[in-house]
């Protein structure tokens, strides 16, 4: 059996080893839930930026941007 599938709940990168176990426990669930913030922050970044909250607003991209590639990871580590 090769290590990469030694486990269902395998955890390939650094970055999921911060997430609380039931991320990538469930990983189809948590993912729709990421996805699903990462895209409420998108919009808040953009009308930040729209009113003139220049710091603010990319700091809130930022955090949608690491919501949507954390929300990607569990989409690649459920399909593997």
């Amino acid at each position: 059996m090769n290590a990469t599938n030694a486990h269902p709940a395998y955890v390939r990168h650094g970055i999921m080893r911060i997430l609380p176990f039931w991320d990538y426990r469930y990983p189809m669930s948590f993912a729709g839930i990421h996805a699903a913030v990462g895209l409420w922050l998108v919009i808040l970044g953009s009308v930040l930026c729209s009113m003139g909250y220049y710091w603010g607003g990319p700091l809130v991209l930022a955090a949608a941007a690491l919501s949507l590639w954390v929300s990607y990871q569990l989409l690649q580590m459920a399909r593997s």
